[in-house]
């Protein structure tokens, strides 16, 4: 949805064959439907006023580093278009090379995570 090839409508009401009737009273044809829920994003362990991503999108370095707070991770929050294991793989490892002192990240991290943001 981020990138605009995806449009959300309204809940369906019913379907018959490829039509699809939406309780505000539209319809439109499609081949497949997609049923997305969501999800909020909560972190209750912590307090609000630390880190708050359930009203506001999150804005962080590879979906996993905060601009400012060193040493705080988010390994899994990120929306795979496979299985998640091997990114969060990767992003771990990541972690822990900045964590033993081997890697550095950017010194332009909010730039990046604007510049991250703009693709979605």
């Amino acid at each position: 949805m981020r990138h605009g090839k995806i449009h959300h409508r309204p809940e369906i009401a019913r379907w018959k064959g490829h039509t699809v009737y939406f309780t505000d009273s539209s319809q439109a044809e499609y081949d497949a439907v997609v049923a997305c829920t969501g999800y909020v994003i909560a972190h209750p362990f912590f307090d609000k006023s630390f880190i708050d991503y359930s009203q506001v999108k999150e804005t962080l370095y590879l979906r996993m580093m905060h601009p400012t707070i060193q040493h705080l991770y988010f390994i899994g929050l990120f929306q795979p278009l496979g299985c998640i294991w091997p990114a969060a793989e990767l992003r771990a490892k990541i972690a822990a090379r900045e964590l033993a002192g081997k890697w550095q990240r950017p010194a332009n991290i909010q730039a990046m995570i604007d510049k991250e943001l703009k693709k979605y």
